[in-house]
């Protein structure tokens, strides 16, 4: 059960990050970093709106500073490493 969060952030993440990486034409590692905190931040507020604010135990959250620790990482690494791919050329021949 505590493998779902990690998934959903992973692909919630890496999509909504290359849609924003693709139309940044510098500096897209500075700018992957900058979303994944704007991401990390959008996950703080959702979770304290849905879980924390009506008091809603849930055991797919369960330990809440491990969950955000992790989210902040992946978040992190996936939008800086999506960063980091858009400024390569590749030729594929």
């Amino acid at each position: 059960m505590n493998i779902i969060v990690p998934i959903i952030t992973i692909i919630v993440t890496g999509f909504f990050g290359i849609i924003y990486i693709r139309n940044i034409d510098t500096n897209e590692v500075v700018e992957g970093i900058l979303v994944g905190i704007v991401f990390v931040v959008i996950d703080v507020i959702l979770d304290y709106i849905t879980f924390i604010l009506p008091n809603v135990h849930t055991p797919t959250i369960g330990n809440y500073p491990l969950h955000i620790l992790s989210t902040f990482i992946i978040t992190l690494l996936i939008t800086t490493f999506l960063g980091y791919l858009s400024q390569m050329t590749i030729d594929l021949k």
